[in-house]
């Protein structure tokens, strides 16, 4: 469970799971939807998330909607210093609202920063199946 900055806030959590591949490789996979309302209660969860991620060895890979716009440079600075973001350059494509996209707030990262090539960032436009669009990676495993 994640920190939460009121009471009356929703319990965000942290998943994680362990995937031994085929072959010689392993990862952990991490999946999150930080708190909505209040960047520092995001800023708080972004720490708790990290302070655990960093008891785990290996290649790690986290997706999630993390609510904070990419102005946010006191959240960007913490995940940043730890994780690789697959879309960083500025022309990262707009994730939410599905229906009227203004804000990329849901991304895909992996650590260490060695241990994979960004093949494709994609988003892909698709306003049914969620209030945000999907993003999509094709990394490469790096040996």
């Amino acid at each position: 469970m994640l920190p939460k900055a009121n009471e009356t806030d929703e319990q965000r959590v942290l998943g994680v799971a362990m995937v031994d591949l085929p072959g010689v490789d392993s990862l952990t996979l991490a999946v999150t939807h930080l708190q909505h309302t209040g960047a520092g209660g995001r800023l708080a969860q972004v720490n708790e998330v990290i302070n655990q991620l960093t008891k785990v060895n290996g290649r790690i890979l986290i997706g999630g909607d993390f609510n904070e716009n990419l102005s946010a440079t006191d959240f960007f600075k913490v995940f940043d210093a730890v994780f690789t973001r697959t879309c960083r350059d500025g022309t990262c494509t707009n994730t939410s609202s599905a229906q009227n996209p203004t804000v990329v707030i849901d991304h895909l990262a992996y650590r260490p920063a060695s241990a994979f090539s960004v093949m494709s960032h994609t988003v892909i436009p698709e306003r049914v199946a969620s209030d945000h669009f999907p993003v999509m990676a094709e990394l490469k495993f790096n040996r």
